[in-house]
């Protein structure tokens, strides 16, 4: 567990493979490549999500990068991927954390390219309007950099709170 988190704190001098950029220069076969990383965000293994999470970051990085994310439904796949992600392994703390930070970097990049993402958000999870002008003003707001993330990721954990998930002994607690 403890090495999970040292991987996740390393992330900025990892870089994909040079079969990675190989993969996704190819035109055949870097949708699959792409919904297959993706698609490990939702593998019911702790440790699996964890680099799951590593790899689903270095791809998005690449393909936004690259500017490969042309259509609103590949942005609509990208966010539910991850909004899946936090629903099946949200219970875990370093898995539901890793997972907001990306579901937010994911989210706000894909809000500069695609306005429409906001009402996938919004349809995906149920929130309401407030709640993503909320996060998108955390998004817009200039503060502090570890300030400013932190109101992102709360903001962002605010609008998703409804399909969080939750451990099985909480999910059929009887409400008095």
């Amino acid at each position: 567990m403890e090495s999970d988190q040292k991987i996740v704190t390393n992330n900025q001098s990892q870089k994909l493979t040079e079969l990675g950029l190989k993969i996704l220069q190819t035109e055949s076969i870097r949708a699959v490549f792409v919904c297959t990383a993706f698609d490990s965000l939702r593998w019911l293994d702790t440790t699996a999500n964890i680099k799951a999470i590593l790899l689903s970051e270095l791809v998005f990085d690449k393909i936004m990068e690259e500017g490969l994310v042309q259509q609103i439904q590949e942005a609509n796949y990208l966010l539910q991927s991850v909004l899946y992600g936090i629903q099946e392994l949200g219970e875990h703390e370093p898995n539901l954390s890793s997972l907001l930070s990306f579901g937010v970097h994911v989210y706000e990049e894909l809000r500069h390219c695609f306005r429409d993402i906001q009402s996938t958000l919004m349809s995906s999870v149920a929130c309401n309007q407030q709640s993503i002008r909320k996060l998108n003003e955390a998004i817009t707001e200039t503060t502090v950099k570890n300030k400013k993330d932190k109101l992102k990721k709360e903001a962002f954990k605010s609008a998703i709170q409804k399909i969080i998930g939750k451990n099985i002994g909480q999910r059929h607690k009887k409400l008095l």
